[in-house]
């Protein structure tokens, strides 16, 4: 599963992406919460989520801001493997990185 959280028209929203790479989702009063509860529950909680984000509406990745998909991503997230968002953008531009990073 690949969660976005973005912002569209001043309004943030999570989605979840499809098999085909299809973007759908929910503003954040429909998702009845944040990844981070998703998180706190498990795979399941995350297993929900998905399937609530992908009955929402199509999102067009080019009309959205994106934003961290944690508002504040804690230890637990770094033990889940999830990196922190300045080491995937540096990442993006500068390529491979390190493996000490």
């Amino acid at each position: 599963m690949r969660f976005i959280a973005y912002e569209r028209n001043g309004t943030r929203g999570l989605a979840v992406a499809d098999q085909a790479g299809r973007h759908w989702g929910l503003d954040d009063g429909g998702t009845h919460g944040r990844l981070e509860s998703a998180l706190a529950s498990g795979r399941d909680g995350l297993k929900d989520l998905a399937a609530a984000l992908l009955k929402g509406e199509p999102i067009d990745p080019e009309a959205v801001t994106f934003l961290p998909p944690l508002s504040s991503p804690s230890r637990r997230a770094h033990q889940l493997g999830l990196k922190p968002l300045a080491i995937i953008s540096t990442r993006q531009w500068f390529g491979k990185i390190h493996s000490t990073f």
